[in-house]
C-alpha cells in the first residue's frame, strides 16, 4: 500500500538510520514522494 505525504507512518518504519536503507522503503512503499523526507526528519 503506498504511503503519501501525511499518511502515518508505522513505528517500526521509524528505526531506519541509513539515507540508503531510507530509499529502499520508499521504492518498497512504492516509491512514496514523502517517505524519505520524513525518515530524514525523524532520524
Amino acid at each position: 500500500m503506498p504511503l503519501h505525504p501525511g499518511d502515518a507512518i508505522p513505528h517500526d518504519l521509524l528505526v531506519l538510520d541509513s539515507s540508503g536503507e531510507a530509499r529502499a522503503l520508499a521504492t518498497a512503499f512504492g516509491g512514496a514522494p514523502g517517505l524519505l523526507i520524513y525518515l530524514r526528519h525523524l532520524g
